[in-house]
């Protein structure tokens, strides 16, 4: 019997992330409005507008992971309103969750699977979040959970109860 597809979602994005999205998406449009009527200051606009589309995307696109156990697969999807693209990666077997501290002081939450393969599914600031996090995605995929973020060098494998 297959468990039914889990969908893990970022959520949709705060009102301020996209006014600034707005805001910065009409800001690029003005600068193509400039380099191709008013032909002035071609490099200045172009630079500026080019900016505002990094910055508008950085504010737009969220995060989402489709898990479908009947093909055993999931997906890493990027969305930016109803628009997602993302790529299928095939897997044999889901392993752990694991949540550990990497060289630049954040806490990731990775998925191992098929023994030795990972797949990085959050990054938080603060370890309790991370575990909070990971616990909730090993209750909805029911997978166990090791806890290398409060103690690198000697982690733990936490009980989660499935729900």
């Amino acid at each position: 019997m297959y468990k039914k597809d889990v969908i893990i979602s970022q959520g949709s994005r705060t009102l301020l992330e996209n006014i600034i999205a707005a805001a910065c998406y009409t800001i690029a449009l003005f600068c193509i409005y400039q380099i191709v009527i008013a032909l002035e200051h071609v490099v200045g606009y172009a630079y500026i507008g080019t900016t505002s589309v990094m910055l508008g995307l950085r504010f737009s696109i969220s995060k989402n992971y489709r898990f479908n156990f009947k093909a055993n697969r999931f997906r890493d999807m990027s969305a930016i309103g109803l628009i997602e693209w993302g790529d299928w990666i095939k897997y044999d077997e889901l392993n752990y969750v694991a949540v550990f501290l990497n060289a630049k002081d954040f806490y990731e939450v990775n998925l191992w699977y098929d023994e030795n393969r990972r797949f990085n599914l959050s990054n938080y600031a603060e370890l309790d979040d991370a575990l909070m996090g990971a616990k909730e995605i090993t209750q909805l995929l029911a997978l166990d959970l090791y806890d290398a973020g409060t103690d690198a060098y000697n982690g733990r494998w936490e009980e989660v109860q499935v729900k």
